[in-house]
């Protein structure tokens, strides 16, 4: 790319952004009708010329033609500070606008509501539920922290692979809280879901509810999942280890949460048939497939 093309796509970008066009030129020192007429004319016509297969001198020359205030000397002498001082221009400030989706401003307050209402369910906890990789007990630490200043609750998961994933908790009422992570790097999205039941008593021994994940295909698994606190502060998260115990392996305590999650019942699958149509014979399919 030139660097005639570099200005002129400079100048699209901070018109775009809401930048002026008599403010631009003000900056860089050019007239007004000047600098409008290299953007609106020659500018446009020199690219042109170069997309028919013009040298960049003769495409320059031609476009030049279009117009009579727009000196060829000046232009080609100060295009390196001209660039240099277009780049320099930042959009102008505007105030944060209003969420373009409904939904993320209730999710917002109900986020604030959630970080009181979570206080008693705080602490580090070990998740069991069973392993998508071989035939065993998945153990992994989790993390339910109100934010201090009470603006979010802040969730931590730690995978048997050794990665850490942070999201937030919401509480539905008196009687459902939601985790959502993240497992992959932001702006790429993979979402995993818990919802948890909380019984309607204190301190309960455990939490129960539905894991929703991707298996390593992409497509979603439901299963069940059981939370068991093992601490009310934060501190205790990091000496908890995650860890797939084969059955063989297990706890009396842990031949429970086994027994409870691990069951060909407690995992909900689904894919994706590859085939040319999508009727009732590909629900068979599924099915069939699933059943291997």
């Amino acid at each position: 790319m030139t660097i005639l093309e570099e200005i002129h796509e400079r100048i699209a970008a901070l018109r775009a952004a809401g930048v002026r066009m008599k403010d631009m030129a003000a900056t860089v020192g050019w007239a007004p009708n000047v600098f409008s007429a290299l953007y609106s004319s020659v500018l446009p016509a020199y690219r042109a010329e170069l997309a028919k297969g013009a040298a960049p001198e003769a495409a320059l020359d031609r476009a030049l033609a279009c117009v009579n205030n727009v000196s060829r000397r000046r232009l080609l002498a100060s295009a390196d500070a001209l660039r240099d001082a277009l780049v320099r221009i930042g959009p102008p400030e505007r105030p944060m606008p209003q969420p373009a989706l409904p939904f993320l401003q209730p999710l917002a307050e109900a986020s604030r509501r959630s970080a009181q209402a979570a206080v008693p369910y705080a602490g580090a906890y070990l998740s069991y539920s069973i392993s998508s990789s071989r035939p065993a007990l998945k153990v992994e630490p989790y993390l339910i922290a109100p934010d201090a200043a009470r603006h979010f609750v802040r969730v931590v998961h730690r995978s048997v692979y050794g990665s850490e994933h942070s999201g937030f908790a919401l509480l539905n009422g008196p009687r459902h809280l939601y985790l959502s992570f993240n497992e992959r790097r932001p702006p790429e999205l993979a979402l995993f879901t818990i919802y948890l039941q909380i019984p309607l008593y204190d301190n309960p021994a455990f939490l129960k509810g539905l894991y929703l994940s991707f298996d390593y295909n992409y497509n979603p698994i439901a299963r069940r999942i059981v939370f068991v606190k093992q601490s009310a502060g934060a501190d205790a998260f990091g000496s908890l280890e995650a860890r797939l115990v084969p059955e063989s392996d297990l706890s009396p305590r842990e031949r429970y949460f086994f027994d409870y999650t691990c069951q060909p019942a407690d995992a909900l699958r689904t894919c994706s048939v590859p085939a040319p149509r999508l009727d009732e014979q590909d629900l068979v399919a599924e099915k069939q497939i699933l059943g291997l």
